[in-house]
């Protein structure tokens, strides 16, 4: 924990000046009055996601259903000029569907140390796939791509787990060391490709209007689960954009040591994520993005490298009102050429392919209704294409 004081320490000197002064003008200029009354201090947010499925997958029962897979309900309060107080609640189905449950998602306190720089405290979003949610836009109908390919990278560490379980049962002379492997992978999908928010501190950078730099020291658990280890997650993101902001580049690097007890030996291995993104807007026709993210994790015997590729943009339609939107993903989870495979095995070829395509019908700023198609094909011939078609409505003010 001492380290990680020391690093927000010099983080905090490298954002203009020492720490010292930073801090000491930050408490002059909370001097400021505050708002002029508790509305005028307080801006609400609500967002809904809502929607209607039609399983189309060769061979289902067709299933359908009418459903709400999120609501967000909050706001921000100005308690000065320069502190804010934000607070979400995220309604949403507990983890394996069934019934609704309420929960915290953001409770942050911004403090706003001067014109470029924002200490950051409390539940917060992370610096993952934050700025790849805003490009592409769609986060109500699909998970970005590095949250979207940590669910499927999730479900492929089952597959290759129970690849594991075969070999422990047939070959004694291996099973301690494959029961270790298997348990170091299912802590690299414990959280699949992070969660979307954390207990945190963060140190926000803006040295001008294109530029921002942010460094975050979190649990690295996830918004749902109190620390559970003495580890840190450490992440860095920075972006720039050029162009009159027609041109957005954005990278993202994460790093969180772990630790594992082994036949009486303690092991040290190292999670390593990352996000890069191009994006690209044309004002008036549509927008573009490439991105690419991905993972490492060290294991006992074999280190597993995965990624994801995607490509995504919105066009408009010949209406203000109306554009249309695509997305392709390709998904490689490092399992199908595994180390955990007996020589001679098949490959497990969890790799797959996520396609989306819909139209994007806006009456107002306020409510998206978009229909679209929704296809994840796995390499396996094994596994049925899932074809899935929704018609989503989206509400937020």
């Amino acid at each position: 924990m001492g380290k990680n004081l020391i690093v927000l320490l010099a983080l905090a000197a490298f954002a203009g000046g020492s720490a010292l002064n930073l801090f000491a003008q930050a408490a002059k200029e909370e001097a400021k009055p505050a708002a002029k009354n508790a509305l005028d201090a307080f801006t609400p947010e609500v967002e809904a996601f809502l929607y209607y499925s039609l399983e189309a997958t060769s061979g289902a029962d067709k299933a359908n259903a009418f459903d709400n897979s999120r609501t967000y309900i909050g706001g921000k309060y100005a308690l000065s000029d320069n502190l804010t107080f934000r607070y979400v609640s995220d309604i949403g189905h507990e983890t394996g569907g069934g019934k609704f449950e309420v929960f915290a998602k953001y409770a942050y306190l911004d403090w706003k140390l001067n014109n470029s720089t924002h200490l950051i405290f409390g539940l917060q979003g992370s610096r993952n796939w934050s700025v790849d949610e805003k490009e592409w836009g769609y986060r109500g109908i699909r998970k970005t791509p590095m949250e979207s390919f940590g669910d499927y990278y999730g479900g492929a560490n089952k597959t290759y787990t129970a690849a594991l379980d075969s070999r422990i049962s047939t070959e004694p002379a291996l099973a301690a060391q494959l029961t270790e492997q298997k348990a170091v992978f299912a802590w690299s999908t414990r959280d699949k490709m992070g969660s979307s928010a954390d207990q945190a501190i963060t140190l926000s950078l803006k040295p001008n209007a294109g530029t921002y730099l942010d460094f975050m020291v979190l649990n690295g658990s996830g918004y749902k689960k109190a620390e559970d280890d003495k580890y840190k997650n450490i992440q860095v993101r920075a972006g720039r954009y050029l162009s009159d902001k027609a041109v957005h580049l954005s990278g993202y690097f994460e790093i969180e040591p772990w630790s594992f007890t082994s036949a009486g030996a303690r092991k040290s291995y190292t999670n390593a994520q990352w996000d890069l993104l191009a994006a690209f807007t044309a004002r008036g026709k549509g927008q573009f993005a490439v991105n690419y993210n991905g993972k490492r994790f060290a294991g006992s015997y074999e280190d597993i490298t995965a990624g994801c590729f995607s490509v995504f943009g919105s066009f408009n339609l010949g209406r203000k009102n109306v554009k249309g939107l695509a997305r392709l993903d390709y998904y490689k989870t490092g399992f199908n050429t595994s180390a955990g495979m007996a020589p001679g095995e098949a490959n497990l070829k969890t790799n797959a392919t996520l396609f989306i395509l819909g139209v994007d019908f806006m009456p107002n700023s306020h409510v998206h209704i978009i229909p679209d198609v929704q296809v994840l094909s796995s390499e396996d011939s094994a596994v049925k294409t899932s074809n899935i078609l929704y018609l989503h409505v989206l509400v937020s003010f």
